[in-house]
């Protein structure tokens, strides 16, 4: 659906009077599909979002689920006592004077988590405590609990999955299963034959690997990016976590998950540094290696964007047997043809 700046600018100051605001708007469209506006006023700013992803079903805007969806994510986590986005309006309906369901959150304060890294990359105290608070921030999120799988809407997933319906990887290890095997079908080109044995043996017994890691259901980001957490310093110049934000898959299910995602694009960022210490310290406890790659395996090729084909990718990973090798990429490396190895994880 096309939506420009120029539509939004009258809409912009519409939507402002229904909170109360009456000066003038500026509107900026920052990004697309899902369409996010940045509309700043003389004395806030704030972001408007809309679900346009081509995958929401076309139900989706009239029945404003993903709005439900990700406002019921906000507010669950606001009541554990974990800041988040202040959702000021979410509408449901088209109608408003956008014409569909959008939400309407205040800017969190402070950067992103990768920027203030970027920022701080050579004062090694501020790094290791950027990511510390990061970790404890994410133990805290994933500590909420729930009974069953499956995105959250009203505070919690409504029942039970329904196998004949569509699921979310992240909702149980057997959907991980068939959607890692799909996957290598359709990727046998890009591959060797000895690594798609590999991956097949690996596969196979997923569902029986990740398991017990599923239960219980634990709130979970579902997309989570190290550049979605924002980070502020207090009065007394503490880091602490003034919120995440795009919370659009906010899942009970695979938590650790959320841990995969960010350490794909902390590879891409910061190849060779170690960030990775410093987050699990905040975490409180450090993932088991063999099935964190076995997740990472499972990652699809759209989530890495390293700069490597698949196949680089693919030996890459199966070649790393402790947190250094596999947080370190090097194309060269991944070339070398080396047996995959089952390996405790060593330091």
């Amino acid at each position: 659906m096309q939506i420009t700046t120029q539509m939004m600018q009258k809409q912009a100051q519409e939507i402002m009077h229904l909170i109360g605001i009456h000066e003038p708007v500026t509107v900026t469209l920052i990004k697309e599909y899902n369409h996010v506006y940045r509309i700043e006023c003389p004395q806030d700013i704030f972001f408007l979002k809309t679900h346009t992803k081509e995958w929401y079903p076309p139900e989706d805007v009239e029945t404003g689920f993903s709005v439900r969806h990700e406002q019921s994510a906000c507010s669950l986590l606001a009541s554990h006592g974990l800041p988040t986005p202040d959702v000021v309006l979410a509408l449901h309906t088209r109608k408003n004077p956008l014409g569909r369901p959008f939400l309407l959150t205040r800017k969190l304060q402070g950067r992103s988590l990768i920027e203030l890294l970027k920022h701080y990359q050579n004062d090694a105290l501020q790094w290791d405590e950027l990511l510390r608070i990061t970790g404890e921030y994410l133990q805290k999120m994933h500590s909420i609990t729930f009974r069953f799988p499956g995105y959250i809407v009203d505070n919690k997933p409504d029942g039970p999955l329904d196998d004949t319906q569509w699921q979310h990887p992240i909702w149980s290890a057997r959907q991980r299963q068939i959607n890692a095997l799909a996957q290598l079908q359709q990727e046998q080109s890009k591959l060797s034959q000895q690594t798609i044995q590999r991956l097949q043996t690996l596969f196979s017994t997923l569902k029986e690997a990740l398991e017990a890691e599923y239960q219980p259901p634990r709130f979970t980001h579902g997309d989570c990016h190290a550049h979605q957490f924002y980070l502020s310093q207090n009065e007394v110049r503490k880091w602490m976590v003034s919120g995440c934000v795009d919370l659009e898959v906010a899942s009970a299910g695979d938590s650790l998950q959320d841990l995969v995602k960010i350490a794909i694009e902390m590879v891409r960022e910061f190849t060779g540094r170690d960030w990775w210490t410093p987050l699990f310290a905040g975490y409180g406890k450090e993932p088991n290696f063999d099935t964190f790659r076995l997740r990472l395996l499972c990652a699809e090729e759209n989530e890495f964007q390293w700069p490597a084909t698949r196949q680089e990718v693919f030996n890459h990973l199966l070649k790393a047997s402790r947190w250094s090798e596999l947080f370190t990429f090097n194309r060269s490396h991944s070339n070398e043809h080396s047996p995959y190895e089952n390996n405790n994880r060593k330091d």
